[in-house]
């Protein structure tokens, strides 16, 4: 997705670009037959940003980032800190001039009697609004955080999974994550807090790949209730919890779900090596394959990924695999290659890298997945068998 315009009333507009369109011929007569009206079309694509802007009244041309964003909630802050500010400045001027009029013309002991029944109102404005407090309820200033962990409790389903140093990436179908993401959600308040406060060491990464964030749980001393958000355009955000059961912090809810985790995988042993053998297909755009068959050694796995970045380029993986424990197989030999065509057919191939790193593993609904530790192009992606 990218911001193309804005309207005068603050509005911005989206391009997406499609992602699962390329031209497929039977072979490359046929191929190159067909370019001129490919390239037609990918020449009309490219002016519908310009024409959108042009044949709609009242759009100019705009960008919009994260640093953009982040400014705009700046300058919010800034203009409703100064009207506070003017606010307090004017009621004290009030009061002071209030009490200079009283002072005029009330003796010493009515002025004392008239303090102690404006302190008596004071205290029951503050019950009432500490009373209207409560009634609202927590204060929770993400709510993304609580509808994604309150439909675990709900069992709706949504996608997840737990990763950190220890173990790496564990599938989030292992257990049932009702209880965790129960204690999670069982909240005082959640109050943002400023980002420099956010803390070092280690981290237990809860994240929920349709809806492109993550939540990082911090172990340091001190930080157990820090979480850290981070969404698919790196826009960050840091919270701290306050449970209604002071006798856990956010961290040990997670370290637990981790580790339950990883013992529900370690008793399921060894990943069925006949289970990955045979071809996959990606789910998510349908522009990736994979074919694994059985490797040079008796527990290797042997696999080769095909991936079509569009009508004139592909990339490919090949890559042999052994398992590693917790239903996952490791490589750490990948050849990554990238296949170029020009306009006549021809095929010109080049090497990436020659030693990339990773992992496959099949989740709890049947389906592959692949976390490539190099460039991680497939981490919102499964397969399915076929």
């Amino acid at each position: 997705r990218e911001v193309i315009a804005k309207d005068g009333s603050g509005n911005y507009y989206l391009y997406t670009h499609p992602t699962d369109v390329r031209l497929e011929r039977e072979d490359a007569d046929a191929m190159n037959a067909a370019m001129p009206q490919w390239e037609e079309l990918n020449t009309w694509a490219a002016s519908v940003k310009a024409s959108f802007i042009t044949e709609n009244g009242g759009l100019a041309a705009a960008t919009y980032t994260a640093e953009e964003s982040k400014a705009e909630e700046s300058s919010k802050a800034e203009e409703s800190s100064k009207k506070e500010e003017s606010s307090k400045k004017e009621e004290s001027s009030k009061t002071e001039e209030s009490n200079k009029e009283e002072s005029s013309k009330k003796e010493e002991s009515s002025k004392a009697e008239e303090s102690k029944k404006e302190e008596s109102s004071k205290t029951e404005e503050s019950k009432t609004e500490e009373s209207k407090a409560e009634a609202a309820g927590p204060q929770i200033d993400d709510p993304e955080y609580e509808t994604l962990f309150g439909n675990l409790v709900q069992k709706i389903q949504t996608n997840h999974y737990l990763t950190s140093l220890e173990y790496g990436q564990l599938d989030g179908t292992w257990v049932d994550p009702e209880i965790y993401a129960s204690s999670l959600t069982d909240l005082k308040s959640l109050k943002e807090v400023d980002m420099s406060q956010i803390p070092d060491g280690e981290q237990i990464i809860v994240v929920f790949p349709d809806s492109g964030l993550e939540y990082h749980f911090f172990s340091m001393d001190g930080s157990g209730n820090y979480i850290y958000k981070v969404d698919d355009h790196q826009i960050e955000n840091l919270y701290v919890a306050e449970f209604n059961d002071n006798t856990y912090t956010a961290f040990e809810i997670v370290d637990k779900w981790y580790h339950d985790l990883h013992n529900a995988s370690e008793d399921a042993g060894l990943a069925d090596q006949d289970a990955f053998i045979g071809e996959w297909a990606d789910t998510v755009s349908g522009r990736a394959t994979v074919s694994i068959s059985l490797g040079p050694d008796d527990d290797s796995l042997q696999a080769f990924v095909m991936w079509s970045d569009s009508a004139a380029e592909r990339h490919t993986w090949a890559m042999t695999m052994t398992p590693i424990g917790n239903g996952q197989y490791y490589y750490s030999n990948a050849i990554c290659e990238l296949h170029a065509f020009d306009e006549s057919g021809n095929e010109t191939v080049t090497e990436v890298y020659n030693d990339g790193t990773g992992y496959m593993w099949i989740n709890g609904n049947g389906e592959l997945e692949w976390t490539d530790e190099i460039e991680h192009v497939a981490d919102y992606t499964t397969f399915a068998k076929q």
